[in-house]
């Protein structure tokens, strides 16, 4: 699904949500309550889309959304239990929970998908491994190769990426070894 689909979707549900929340509040007239709405909506939109383009979908991305939209959930249930304390109507209510819930899920997603990278700092022991970089390289120096330990290094897997020896420590090396 393209995401200006999903920004189109919430930017008509939030004019709704938007329309019921304004009414039972203001008694304005509807078109003026979807205006509202729809502004609400529009600014968080623009709000996520001057922080980040969302790229292709990935499993990190699409994990981070999950769990963004789980924190969401959650952050809402909390605020919406707190707001459910105000005396108000139950309609009022029942309108402020789901435009609640509505915003922290959306925003729950966002920053989850804005933050994807440090998504294995989330989940300990799960490490997705980025292949839209570059292939990662490293130089090595004369000292690094006579100590030994590099092959040992590289087994382990502790060093990742492709090593690269200059021309000039080769012939450092050729002429110690000489």
């Amino acid at each position: 699904m393209d995401l200006r689909f999903v920004r189109i979707g919430f930017l008509i549900i939030s004019a709704i949500l938007g329309s019921q929340l304004v009414g039972q509040a203001v008694g304005w007239p509807f078109a003026l309550r979807l205006l509202v709405g729809a502004a609400a909506g529009a600014i968080l939109i623009l709000i996520e889309a001057a922080i980040h383009r969302v790229g292709r979908v990935s499993i990190r991305g699409f994990s981070a959304a999950v769990f963004g939209l789980l924190f969401g959930l959650i952050m809402a249930k909390l605020v919406s239990d707190a707001v459910a304390l105000i005396p108000l109507d139950l309609g009022t209510v029942a309108t402020v929970r789901v435009a609640l819930t509505w915003a922290f899920c959306y925003l729950g997603m966002v920053m989850a998908l804005r933050g994807r990278d440090e998504f294995s700092v989330i989940i300990p022991y799960v490490r997705l491994v980025r292949h839209d970089r570059g292939e990662e390289l490293r130089l090595v120096d004369t000292s690094a190769i006579i100590d030994g330990r590099l092959l040992d290094l590289c087994q382990t897997l502790f060093i990742e990426g492709r090593l690269i020896i200059p021309r000039f420590v080769l012939k450092e090396l050729q002429a110690v070894a000489d």
